[in-house]
């Protein structure tokens, strides 16, 4: 079970003043048979109890009056040191108080100190609570710097969610919108038509609609689509379309981003078969080049770059792409020999 923060620092208060003195009072009874166990076992436990509380003020001053951690500062450091000194000071007397009250009460004889040992006590004491205050200081830098780390990878991660959110808003109106202008052209025409488009749009939706919260989907899913697509402009453009696939065995459950392959598609017939008059063919490859899927589209047609429908589409593409994959995909468009060719190389998932 996961430490909260609070119960953290009591534990390591328990640890970091009971381990030392907790061995010392064992190493004291094994080896000192001169003083009462009795008092052994109270003086190391006055001297843990009373560190504790003594370092647990210390570090309420470092939160409410020095100001650590935080920015350096003379100040500040001033601050420290008369907080050690005080402190340092007041944990020694108890400790001295403590240890002679129980010395009396548990040997024969009064405790006799000189003032060089209360001095030694007292330097020994500072040095005590100097080495508290540098892992108190640590630890809460460590433990700052590990929120902020996780702080910044949740919004990164919710930035990324709302761009990828924002790209999926584009993909789905930007389609529907082609789609409803073809069966407007059609329904006075052929209603037997309009309607096959009608149930092939409303299959492409229901998958939007569904995988619209996930940022990869199994490649079979999205040929479906593609193929549904596909059925969908043909019943507008005719013979003049033709649609060929070649799928490496083993890559239908690969994960792809969800109508990745249907914006290629989309762009290939709208700005490529959809302008020639005698139409043209879409032939899309996929398979298996090292460590990546290669999708490789091609269509007859020409690259226009100046087309803000394709450079919308081509731009949805690239900024998914970066924004699933953190870089590690590509997407390449170009124009050879009087066809468009559309490459995306993606890490396989």
């Amino acid at each position: 079970m996961k430490l909260s923060q609070k119960h953290l620092y009591w534990l390591l208060q328990v640890l970091g003043w009971g381990i030392p003195f907790g061995l010392n009072a064992v190493a004291k009874i094994w080896i000192d048979n001169r003083l009462s166990h009795y008092y052994i076992l109270v003086e190391n436990a006055s001297i843990i109890i009373l560190g504790i509380v003594t370092s647990h003020s210390l570090r309420f001053l470092c939160k409410n009056w020095i100001g650590w951690p935080g920015e350096w500062s003379w100040i500040k450091l001033i601050k420290t040191v008369l907080s050690l000194l005080v402190l340092g000071f007041v944990l020694t007397f108890l400790i001295e108080y403590v240890c002679g009250w129980a010395y009396g009460y548990f040997e024969p004889e009064q405790l006799n100190r000189n003032l060089s040992q209360y001095v030694i006590a007292y330097i020994n004491t500072v040095i005590y609570l100097v080495l508290w205050l540098a892992l108190y200081v640590a630890i809460t830098y460590f433990l700052r710097s590990q929120e902020m780390k996780w702080e910044r990878l949740r919004l990164e991660n919710m930035a990324k969610e709302s761009q990828l959110n924002t790209l999926k808003g584009q993909v789905n109106p930007h389609f529907m919108f082609n789609s409803l202008n073809n069966i407007r052209a059609l329904m006075l025409e052929d209603v037997d038509k309009a309607r096959d488009m009608l149930t092939q749009l409303s299959e492409m939706l229901r998958f939007s609609l569904t995988r619209n919260n996930q940022n990869l989907v199994p490649l079979k899913e999205e040929l479906g689509i593609v193929r549904n697509y596909i059925a969908l402009a043909k019943i507008h453009l005719e013979d003049r379309l033709a649609y060929d696939e070649n799928i490496e065995e083993g890559l239908q459950t690969v994960d792809v981003p969800p109508m990745l392959l249907q914006m290629l598609v989309e762009n290939a017939v709208k700005h490529g078969v959809s302008e020639l008059t005698a139409g043209g063919s879409i032939v899309l490859n996929i398979a298996i080049v090292g460590d990546q899927v290669s999708i490789r589209l091609t269509n007859d047609g020409q690259l226009r770059q100046d087309t803000q429908g394709t450079q919308v589409g081509v731009n949805n593409i690239k900024e998914r792409l970066r924004l699933i994959y953190d870089g590690k995909a590509s997407f390449h468009l170009e124009e050879q020999e009087k066809k468009v060719v559309a490459s995306v190389l993606i890490p396989i998932s």
